[in-house]
């Protein structure tokens, strides 16, 4: 069993998304950390890598990008709670590049990522979703 795992911009490219967190579940021991960082589709970035891939990009075509509450659905679906969520990149693509402290709201943020821990029974019965 391992303690933790990391996908990042990793889960948006995967053929079964759904495979790979049952395999995260499977592998991670209970209260297991999982942090999964993603570029969120109702961002300026995710807007950008969306209309890259409708135009058959060689990349981003393979992507199906999340928001981020989809992706909080995704990981309860799985019996992993969310433990705390940062995010930055405020800015579009377009803008001049700069540094910003994490957020811990995703509303408008184009990278997010999502510290979430596996939980056992008697949490998945008792919260029904993540935490």
């Amino acid at each position: 069993m391992f303690d933790f795992a990391v996908m990042t911009a990793t889960l948006c490219f995967t053929d079964h998304p759904r495979k790979v967190l049952a395999e995260i579940n499977r592998v991670l021991r209970t209260r297991g950390s999982l942090g999964v960082c993603i570029i969120t589709r109702d961002s300026t970035w995710g807007a950008v890598y969306t209309k890259k891939a409708e135009g058959g990009h060689v990349f981003y075509r393979h992507g199906h990008f999340y928001t981020a509450e989809e992706l909080k659905k995704l990981l309860a679906a799985y019996s992993f709670g969310v433990v705390s969520v940062k995010a930055t990149l405020s800015y579009g693509p377009d803008a001049p590049p700069r540094v910003e402290e994490p957020a811990d709201n995703p509303d408008g943020k184009g990278f997010v990522c999502f510290h979430a821990v596996k939980l056992n029974q008697a949490q998945r019965a008792f919260t029904g979703s993540y935490a």
